[in-house]
């Protein structure tokens, strides 16, 4: 489901006061827990509910302890997207206490006078505090990433909440990766009421993170629409690196740059999306001897040989320093102690050379071609492109061009 679809079926589903329970599925990194945030922070205005709980499933182990999370983990609507100071959480606090210890007092007050030590008996927290979850809208994130609280159980909590408790209930998780399908899928008519599959395309995940003005966007776009990179943290931690890149190498040559805009986004994804059908990041250094063009493709396993075509695809032939250090950049995060910014100078210095002696090579390739027109226009052509391209060209090269000279007889110019 598009990214367009995906926010208009969660603001129908935030704005209206029906205690209904919504899946959003889809892959990791693609962005799901973002895309409710920001529905949230939206449609808040709204939403027919007081309170709101969201309850990361990952790292909790038992029910007692998410019944308990449900309580401590809840604010009250109005405060999303603000910055909770003391008097905020006390306002909210009260809102939700009054009501429930009222509740406990008048449920165990009768029960606590008629046991005979009633008056030292302590009902834990643990025990109350799950009842006064109430008319809230609750997000149950990571469903996948926990394997301790058996999947029946969290779908019969959910079913509660949302039928005795008049809460709406929102449930965030990989399905591809849920280690008991099969038992979800038993009660998933019973528990879910709307299933969104949340699939944006390259596009629409690069839209999510590139802004508008960013810098060297369209190229950025270009390398990961060629990847067809879907994964929003991936995208994120590329942006990152992009930026930090850029800024190393300000006011140094555009090819330079995009250059290393191309590695980056490549050893980003294969660093942060690996999987069989890509070479690890780790063994860049091996990478030449299977990217070799002469390499006979019998010789290559079958998936090594599958990643090769990919690079190739890619136009990614060869590994170099420059390739090497944007691998340690990737791999660390930072710039700082990778040579990166040697190795770029370096590089920064052979393109200019390179460039600079353009003008002369195109003046030997005139002669080699039989150049038509002029002959003084030649010469003074090739001398002055000498003079200019002096520092960059090699000793042979010089020593040709005054050997030509002198058979034009220019030995002055010689």
């Amino acid at each position: 489901m598009s990214v367009q679809v995906t926010k208009a079926v969660l603001k129908d589903f935030l704005c209206n006061a029906e205690t209904n329970v919504l899946a959003l599925t889809g892959a990791w990194g693609t962005g799901k827990t973002y895309a409710w945030q920001e529905a949230l922070l939206e449609n808040k205005d709204n939403i027919k509910f007081k309170h709101y709980c969201y309850v990361s499933l990952f790292g909790i182990n038992s029910m007692a302890e998410l019944r308990m999370s449900l309580f401590t983990k809840s604010v009250a609507v109005a405060t999303l997207g603000q910055q909770l100071d003391l008097a905020t959480i006390k306002d909210h606090w009260d809102s939700i206490s009054k009501d429930w210890l009222k509740r406990q007092y008048e449920r165990f007050g009768p029960m606590m006078k008629s046991l005979p030590h009633g008056s030292s008996v302590s009902l834990g927290l643990e025990a109350l505090a799950p009842s006064a979850v109430r008319d809230t809208l609750v997000c149950f994130d990571d469903f996948e990433r926990q394997t301790t609280i058996k999947t029946e159980d969290v779908l019969g909590l959910i079913t509660e909440l949302s039928e005795e408790r008049n809460c709406k209930v929102a449930l965030i998780f990989n399905a591809d990766k849920l280690d008991s399908k099969d038992a979800y899928r038993a009660y998933r008519e019973k528990t879910i009421d709307l299933e969104i599959l949340y699939a944006p395309t390259v596009h629409e995940a690069f839209d999510l993170v590139f802004d508008i003005d960013f810098t060297n966007r369209d190229l950025a776009l270009r390398h990961i629409v060629d990847l067809d990179i879907t994964n929003v943290r991936i995208l994120r931690k590329i942006r990152l690196l992009i930026n930090r890149i850029a800024q190393a190498t300000g006011g140094m040559d555009s090819k330079l740059i995009e250059a290393s805009i191309a590695t980056t986004v490549l050893l980003s994804w294969c660093a942060y999306a690996p999987d069989v059908s890509k070479p690890k990041i780790e063994e860049i250094e091996n990478w030449n001897k299977f990217l070799i063009s002469f390499q006979k493709e019998a010789d290559l396993d079958p998936l090594a040989l599958a990643w090769v075509k990919r690079l190739k695809a890619y136009g990614f032939t060869h590994v170099d320093d420059l390739d090497l250090a944007i691998a340690r950049v990737v791999e660390r995060g930072y710039i700082e102690g990778t040579g990166f910014l040697e190795v770029a100078k370096k590089r920064n210095e052979e393109i200019r050379s390179d460039e600079m002696s353009v003008p002369f090579k195109n003046a030997w390739h005139r002669f080699h071609n039989s150049f038509s027109g002029d002959q003084d226009e030649f010469i003074a052509e090739l001398y002055d492109t000498a003079l200019q391209a002096i520092a960059h060209i090699s000793s042979g090269d010089l020593n040709g061009t005054i050997r030509l000279l002198r058979e034009l007889q220019r030995d002055n110019l010689a």
